[in-house]
């Protein structure tokens, strides 16, 4: 059985692209990162302690994965409500930022974990046009306070990416495939 250690709806839609059979759990683990590592590190710490948290048989293979936004060394995590989603909006117009995405895929003797950067650079717009978007889409569940799937910000506050756009949507499944032959052999 293949578990998805995600509750997550875009990770689920994502994950159906490439596995028609998988069971979606809530991972147990308490998300923190840890300041004194890397991005890099900190989003793979978290990556494999959710796939860890879930209870599972020796033969399932666990998929977890994990999305943090960076811009100046600074994490950009979920936004609190709507006023910090603004704020960190703010931050991020009209420059560029890191996204990273970590992969984890756990079988039964061995466990592979890919980390992802993409780069996306926004476009300077109006506080009105970050409000508004912000209005339509209620991005609190996402780090960064956006979604690069969201309609309204594609047209009208995105400028360009670079990498995978499933590494900045957080699920970076153009690898997983591999990743599953190469954690069953």
């Amino acid at each position: 059985m293949i578990i998805l250690a995600s509750t997550s709806p875009r990770r689920q839609a994502l994950l159906k692209e490439v596995v028609s059979e998988f069971k979606s759990v809530q991972p147990s683990f308490d998300e923190f990162h840890l300041k004194h590592l890397s991005p890099e590190l900190q989003v793979q710490h978290l990556a494999v302690n959710k796939a860890l948290s879930v209870e599972s048989n020796t033969d399932d293979i666990i998929i977890s994965g994990d999305t943090i936004v960076e811009f100046n060394n600074e994490l950009l995590e979920k936004p609190m409500n709507e006023l910090d989603a603004f704020n960190m909006l703010q931050k991020l117009n009209g420059k560029a930022h890191r996204v990273l995405s970590a992969l984890c895929v756990m079988g039964k003797n061995k466990t592979l974990i890919k980390t992802f950067v993409s780069e996306v650079d926004l476009k300077k717009v109006s506080d009105e046009t970050l409000k508004e978007y912000i209005k339509i889409h209620e991005p609190l569940d996402k780090a960064g306070s956006y979604g690069i799937q969201d309609a309204y910000f594609k047209h009208n506050i995105l400028e360009s990416y670079t990498g995978y756009l499933n590494t900045i949507i957080g699920f970076p499944i153009e690898a997983l495939s591999e990743m599953l032959k190469e954690v069953d052999e």
